[in-house]
């Protein structure tokens, strides 16, 4: 409903109804408390979509992950190194 950052021209909002001034005002206030508090939520540390210690990696990239730790534990089938003497 309000994201006009103040727009209204002081013009305006002497035209404007008590009433609907009222109104505006009202949701307007609503609007800024509720994504202030969201805000805060989301500084604080709130509520996040993958909590710590939860284990919601799917099946599939599970398997990956396992495959990729057997080859990077794997001790590799040549010598890297030069022999002596040469």
């Amino acid at each position: 409903m309000y994201f006009g950052g103040g727009a209204y021209t002081f013009e305006t909002l002497y035209e404007i109804p008590i009433w609907l001034r009222k109104f505006m005002y009202s949701e307007i206030a609503r609007f800024k408390r509720e994504e202030s508090e969201r805000m805060e939520e989301a500084q604080n540390g709130g509520k996040t979509s993958l909590k710590m210690g939860e284990n919601k990696i799917p099946v599939h990239l599970k398997q990956q992950f396992q495959q990729a730790k057997e080859i990077a534990t794997k001790q590799p089938s040549y010598k890297t190194s030069i022999p002596k003497g040469k």
